[in-house]
């Protein structure tokens, strides 16, 4: 059990992470670019989506304004009289799944660029919080449930415990919140500290299979 910290302290490699807003990509000091969570998912048939056409692209930029508009209702910066009407229902639906749950985001480590020094792959956990004094990591969605929404959750959940001091051996549980488009209460997948340690599992397996192929020309 973890209480919900107001300050953090970060493992020192995260300070060799370098993000890059305009093309979502993450690399070392040194230059060397790291594979993200999504990517891999992808690559590997685990995480699937649509064709790319307009109304994707748009559905795509919706969730990155939801997710924006999460992250500065948490931190307090948010006018939500300047949401617009596609984007505040969304908001709506989350705080149904916060007054439920009782969910508190650990502040300063929402929406963080991470890394693994070990198996060197990178992604942006959305919002590592608490439940009942229990620790969690909260993954935001205003799609569709996919089947490897879990296992995105469950690599977000081990970078969290490889970047942040004191964290290292307090493995945490997973929910994936799908918010709604008319501000009702989300659905939600709920994973314990078991499933999130299997699901792990499955996103190094396909970590390793992306990587014998990219050395065999299999790509």
């Amino acid at each position: 059990m973890i209480s919900t910290p107001d300050t953090v302290i970060f493992q020192p490699h995260h300070a060799e992470l370098v993000f890059s807003e305009e093309d979502h990509s993450y690399r070392l000091r040194s230059g060397e670019r790291l594979d993200s969570v999504t990517g891999i998912l992808k690559a590997e048939g685990i995480q699937t989506y649509g064709p790319r056409n307009s109304s994707a692209d748009f559905a795509m930029q919706v969730g990155t304004w939801v997710h924006q508009a999460v992250a500065w209702f948490e931190r307090g910066t948010l006018d939500e009289g300047s949401l617009s009407e596609g984007i505040a229902p969304y908001l709506e639906s989350y705080k149904k799944f916060r007054k439920i749950t009782g969910f508190r985001p650990i502040l300063p480590l929402i929406e963080v660029p991470m890394w693994h020094p070990n198996w060197r792959y990178s992604g942006t956990p959305d919002l590592p919080g608490m439940i009942a004094n229990r620790f969690v990591v909260g993954d935001l969605k205003t799609g569709e449930k996919r089947a490897g929404d879990i296992v995105q959750v469950a690599a977000y959940g081990e970078l969290v415990m490889t970047s942040v001091v004191g964290f290292e051996n307090v493995y945490p549980e997973g929910v994936v919140v799908y918010l709604q488009d008319d501000g009702a209460m989300p659905k939600l997948a709920k994973v314990d500290a078991g499933e999130m340690h299997q699901n792990l599992g499955i996103f190094v397996s396909a970590l390793r299979v992306n990587r014998w192929k990219a050395a065999h020309n299999q790509l």
